[in-house]
Parts: C-alpha cells; sequence; structure tokens
C-alpha cells in the first residue's frame, strides 16, 4: 500500500469546473491543503481531482481488461501491448503492468474522495447546497472504485480517511467490501439531487439508486436489486424519465453525450490535453486504414458474432466485419466510402464498432469529444429483470427484455430468443453489453465461467487462442506483486491460485 500512498501524498490534482461544459476547461493545478475547502469554487475543484482518475491511462484509453478475459473479445495485434496478451489467456501475472496501475488508479480516488469527505464535511464556509454536492458525488465515486475493485480483487483493504492510515492495512472480506459500497451509495443517495435539478453529467440521486441495484444484482441479492430497480423502471413520479435511444446508430455520436440511456458517463471535451478528454475512440477504431485509424484493440471473436441472431441491430453496431460503412468522414480521393476489411483486425478479421460506427471525429479521434459512457439504462432494465424473475414477478421481467427486444429488431411485438428466462436474459446480456467489461464477471457470478471459458472459447475461423480458467482464483485478479512487496501485513495475502 506504500506504493498507492506515495502516488497521491504529496499533491492532489485539481480541476476546476462549475458544470458540465467546463468540466475539464482548466489545467490541473498542484495545490496544498492547508487553506483549502474554504468556498464553494475549492470544494467544487476538490471533487474534480476525483473525477480526474478517469482519464488516467488504463481506465480511459484503454478500459477493456475484463472483456479480454471473456469469450467475447481477444486483445489483438501480437505481442503490440503485451500487457494484455496474459488476459487474452486468462492467465494473468501479479507483476502485469495493467494489473497495478488498475489498482494504484482506484485507490487513487479512493484517497482524493476520502480528501473531499475529510475536509469539506466541517466547513462554515462551504454552502449547504454545494456540500450535499460535493459530498454526495465523492460517497457515489468512492462506491464505484470499490466495486471496481472488490469485482477485480475480492477482498481489498478499505481506506475511509485519509487521516492516521495504517501503513500496511489487512484486506478485508468481500462481504465487508461490498457492505461498505452500498453504505456509501445509501449515503449518496440521501445527499444527492434527482437528475432535474443537478448538474448534467455529474452523478444524481438516479445515478446512485441504479448502481446500488447493480451492486446488489452481482451479489446476487435478488430481493434487494429488485426494490431498489422497480422505481426507476416503473418512474411513477417522473423522477428518473431514463429511456432507450431507439436508432442505435446515434449511440456513441458526440451529439448524444449525457442522453437519455445514459446513467453515468465520463465528461470529455474536444481537443482537449490528452490527460483532460476522450481516448478509448482511438484505442478501438480500426488499425490500417488510410485516416484517421486508430490502434484496433480489441476484436470481437466468432463466437460474439455468432451469438447475435439474424435481423438483431445490435450486431451491426457492435462489430465491424469485412466491407461494412464505419463513417461518412472516412471516403477515399474519389469521394467512395472506406470500408472495413477483415486483414486491418488478422487475429479475427473484426473490429469493434462501438465508439467507432457511425461516429465523426476529424481530426481528435486521440482527443475526442465523445463521452464514455459507463452505466446505461439497458443495463438497468437487464438487472432488473433477472432480479424480478428471481423474485417471481415474471411479468415485469419478461417486459423488460422486450423492451431491450424492441429496439434491437425495430419491432414492437419482436419474437423471443428462448421461452426459458435464464436463457433469453444470459443471451440478452451478452448482446446488450458486449465489449462493455460485463461478460467475464456476468459469467462467474451464473457460476459458469469454467464451463464457457474453455480452451478453444476464443475460436475463429483461423485463430484460435487456447484459453485457461484459473478456477482457483475463482475469476479474480491477481494483487499486485508491487503492493505485496511493500506490506507486511498478514492479513494482506495473494488470491489463491497465484504465486
Amino acid at each position: 500500500m506504500k506504493t498507492l500512498k506515495n502516488l497521491i501524498i504529496c499533491a492532489i490534482l485539481f480541476c476546476s469546473a462549475t458544470s458540465c461544459s467546463d468540466f475539464l476547461d482548466k489545467e490541473p493545478n498542484q495545490l496544498g491543503t492547508g487553506n483549502f475547502y474554504q468556498t464553494d469554487e475549492e470544494a467544487e475543484q476538490a471533487v474534480n481531482a476525483v473525477y480526474n482518475v478517469f482519464y488516467n491511462f488504463y481506465q480511459n484509453h484503454v478500459g477493456f481488461d475484463v472483456d479480454c478475459l471473456s469469450d467475447d473479445i481477444v486483445k489483438g495485434h501480437g505481442t503490440d501491448f503485451a500487457d494484455y496478451n496474459s488476459f487474452n489467456t486468462g492467465q494473468m501475472l501479479a507483476s502485469n503492468a495493467a494489473i497495478k496501475s488498475l489498482w494504484s488508479d482506484y485507490y487513487a480516488g479512493i484517497y482524493r474522495a476520502n480528501m473531499v469527505l475529510d475536509n469539506v464535511k466541517e466547513q462554515s464556509k462551504v454552502s449547504e447546497i454545494k456540500k450535499k454536492q460535493v459530498l454526495g458525488e465523492s460517497y457515489f465515486l468512492r462506491a464505484y472504485f470499490y466495486y471496481q475493485l472488490v469485482q477485480r480483487y475480492g477482498g481489498v483493504p478499505i481506506i475511509l480517511t485519509t487521516i492516521d492510515q495504517p501503513k500496511s492495512p489487512a484486506r478485508e472480506t468481500v462481504e465487508v467490501v461490498y457492505g461498505q459500497i452500498e453504505e456509501d451509495l445509501i449515503d449518496a443517495i440521501e445527499l444527492l439531487e434527482y437528475a432535474s435539478d443537478a448538474v448534467v453529467g455529474r452523478p444524481n440521486k438516479g445515478t446512485a439508486i441504479c448502481l446500488l441495484g447493480l451492486v446488489y444484482l452481482s451479489q446476487n441479492n435478488f430481493s434487494d436489486c429488485y426494490k431498489t430497480l422497480k422505481p426507476v423502471v416503473d418512474n411513477k413520479d417522473g423522477k428518473y424519465n431514463y429511456s432507450l435511444i431507439q436508432d442505435l446508430s446515434k449511440m456513441y455520436q458526440i451529439s448524444n453525450n449525457n442522453g437519455p440511456e445514459s446513467v453515468f458517463e465520463i465528461q470529455a471535451r474536444e481537443a482537449a490535453p490528452l490527460g483532460q478528454t476522450m481516448a478509448y475512440n482511438h484505442w478501438v477504431r480500426p488499425r490500417g486504414m488510410s485516416k484517421r485509424g486508430g490502434l484496433g484493440f480489441p476484436m470481437p471473436t466468432l463466437s460474439l458474432y455468432n451469438e447475435f441472431e439474424p435481423g438483431d441491430l445490435r450486431r451491426e453496431a457492435t462489430i465491424l466485419k469485412e466491407g461494412d460503412f464505419i463513417a461518412s468522414e472516412l471516403v477515399d480521393d474519389e469521394g467512395n466510402n472506406i470500408l472495413f476489411q477483415a486483414s486491418w483486425a488478422p487475429e479475427t478479421g473484426m473490429n469493434c464498432a462501438k465508439y467507432v460506427k457511425w461516429v465523426n471525429v476529424g481530426d481528435y479521434q486521440e482527443r475526442s469529444g465523445q463521452n464514455k459512457k459507463l452505466i446505461r439504462y439497458a443495463e438497468v432494465l437487464l438487472a432488473f429483470a433477472e432480479a424480478a424473475y428471481a423474485e417471481n414477478h415474471s411479468d415485469e421481467a419478461w417486459k423488460a427484455i422486450k423492451t431491450i427486444r424492441q429496439r434491437a429488431f425495430g419491432t414492437e411485438n419482436p419474437t423471443m430468443y428462448s421461452s426459458d428466462f435464464i436463457t433469453a436474459l444470459r443471451h440478452e446480456r451478452r448482446v446488450e453489453l458486449a465489449t462493455e467489461n460485463r461478460r467475464y464477471f456476468d459469467l462467474i457470478r451464473w457460476g459458469i465461467a469454467e464451463q464457457v471459458l474453455t480452451a478453444d472459447c476464443k475460436k475463429h475461423t483461423n485463430y484460435n487462442l487456447p484459453y485457461s480458467y484459473n478456477k482457483l482464483a475463482n475469476g479474480l485478479y491477481p494483487i499486485p506483486q508491487a503492493e505485496l512487496d511493500v506490506n507486511n501485513n498478514p492479513g494482506f495475502a495473494q488470491n489463491e491460485g497465484y504465486k
């Protein structure tokens, strides 16, 4: 844990902002804490520093670590960006740079959230309205970071203050970590405003409620998931107003930032410095194009492609294959559209389409104004459906599935994938949330990871990447070796199945 503290103990990054539009308008500054947190503006700057973590390399630029472990994608492009090759095969190493950076980034965010919570609560000069906002956002963000940690690493140290931290904290149980996440989200719900009264692009009461429901689902706590998400889905009082975007071609366009399907997304500003804007588009744009090409990570598998039914519009919106249209800005010297070529994705012949297809980025694909969507309402509907069915509310469960499929097939009365609800639900989660870092966690939660993630689960016509599921680790990442090296607490040990 010493390496974590050394990242941030000397200074904290603060980004000045007062609304969504100027969320990232100023360069980060290094500020001391002695005379800080005295005004509404300084309290806002402090909470902005927490969001800054989302723009770190592995968070924003890459962001497909979990999918690489699933049967949906491979990293692609050989030894390039080799940190993820061990994810491809299910054999992550404790020395892996991505494993270490993800851990450090999330704890950096937790530390910054704790700085706000430690220093803003008692400030008499900060208005009550501003205080509730920044404290609510900090509780939400701390919960979000711990949620990402517990899913990847299992039980982790819980640090709730910057004051008198233990130098070598022990790991808590998974149950204790989830309990803290729930407590933080309940506090956030109490403090945050509804969307109509909140700053666009920031977490609001609905955001925190939705995340709480997803947290319950991750523990297969269907009762609390159902009770938490039902008011959001029913929306009888008109406080939430989430809905699905009917035109899938507009989902990831910049014009649809913070659209009606957005529950939580990270704000970007076009042409801003790389540390303050969206770079995911550049990572997933096809490699090999004559202009505005990207890095071409990651690549969908044949297994994922075949999971889509004929007529499902989501396949076209999720996967680029040979001859597919990409974006209207991509034309050759004769004005003809540049179409996708399978040779640009040598491992599978296919490229991710989300964030790329139908999206024009001009000269700023590395510094796009395109937000990163972390929670969509479609995921909330699917979580509600699964919980409703488990709680014997079959009509509500099937209704939610039907809503998802109405958009997917462009019809009011779509046929169901299966008459068996569990089969139908698992299919819908896979195709709807494909390449969004959900599939692997779902397989673990359903207890079918070992069954699905077989040696040929990443097979393609011309490509077969052997996969070996680490059942001893129960799907968890290894604790970073750098953390083990500096933490001498006997309660801080490596996950089973790793050396």
